[in-house]
């Protein structure tokens, strides 16, 4: 806690002293990493080139200097290119951000990217165990590689047998075959000349060696 200690002579001259005894160790509130731009709730992320991954801890109490926050992919340790703190934010909470920005000449390999928080020390010198793992169980990815295969079907498939001609009340659908699984949060989607529009949606189907995606347009 916080003490005061006051001192009057015989003359009532004052003199006052306050001080704190601080023997606890910051209380972490927080920590996460994800992609900058993607929504909080989606759980798994996709890094590319041109995107920023970064990660932020936060505490109840100010720490006495930024911790370091650092990226781990297939056990090789990358810095941030940029750190921020905010402190404290409205709710009161001392928050530090880092940033990695994945460009063409980063050496940062295709994978699962981890957070790892060290030096974490309050202005008492109390000290809190390594960050190495988020509290809300994010998960992000580096992915630069295109997918290898992709192979595209047109299908009539409201005449089995008539594969070729369609007609008007009838539903077109482009099948695309992919050897690696899209994003949910941004798949493709088909134009016709003619402005219809239709969304890629994900078809649950057993295969050892791609990933179907279908889009219908009646």
């Amino acid at each position: 806690g916080t003490y005061n200690i006051k001192a009057i002579d015989r003359n009532n001259n004052e003199e006052s002293i306050t001080f704190t005894i601080d023997r606890t160790a910051p209380k972490r509130s927080a920590a996460n990493i994800l992609v900058q731009g993607d929504a909080n709730e989606l759980g798994t992320y996709y890094a590319t080139y041109g995107d920023t991954i970064y990660a932020y801890v936060s505490f109840n109490d100010e720490l006495a200097v930024a911790p370091t926050i650092e990226f781990v992919v297939d056990g090789k340790v990358f810095k941030a290119t940029t750190t921020r703190e905010e402190t404290p934010n409205k709710d009161g909470k001392y928050i530090y951000y880092a940033y990695y920005e994945v460009t063409e000449d980063t050496d940062m390999p295709d994978g699962e990217v981890t957070m790892k928080v060290t030096n974490i020390k309050d202005k008492a010198g109390n000290t809190y165990a390594d960050i190495t793992e988020p509290t809300n169980g994010h998960v992000v990815y580096k992915d630069t590689t295109k997918p290898a295969k992709a192979w595209l079907y047109v299908l009539n498939v409201s005449d089995e047998d008539n594969r070729q001609v369609i007609g008007n009340g009838q539903t077109l659908r482009v099948e695309l075959n992919v050897d690696e699984k899209l994003d949910d949060s941004s798949l493709p989607v088909l134009t016709l000349k003619n402005g219809q529009t239709a969304t890629f949606r994900y078809r649950e189907e057993e295969n050892a060696d791609r990933y179907i995606y279908v889009a219908d347009i009646k």
